[in-house]
């Protein structure tokens, strides 16, 4: 089992936010770079990822195909 505690975005919007570096200060728009993938500290890596779940780890690749809200319970 994976010790990487479970996160769980409201929207898209907040999945991209932690995938991206913070706005500058004062700034309104995030970096140019960080929106254009080109920045190298932006992209999956910063989400909390299980090894498992990681290309190539263990065999598996992770597929992300579409986001949508459940409700449960």
């Amino acid at each position: 089992m994976c010790s990487t505690p479970s996160e769980v975005y409201k929207d898209i919007i907040a999945l991209w936010q932690n995938s991206v570096c913070a706005k500058p200060k004062l700034e309104e728009w995030h970096k140019q770079e960080c929106l254009l993938n080109e920045c190298q500290n932006c992209g999956v890596e910063k989400l909390h990822l299980c090894p498992y779940e990681l290309v190539g780890s263990h065999g598996y690749k992770m597929s992300w195909k579409h986001f949508e809200t459940k409700v449960i319970g």
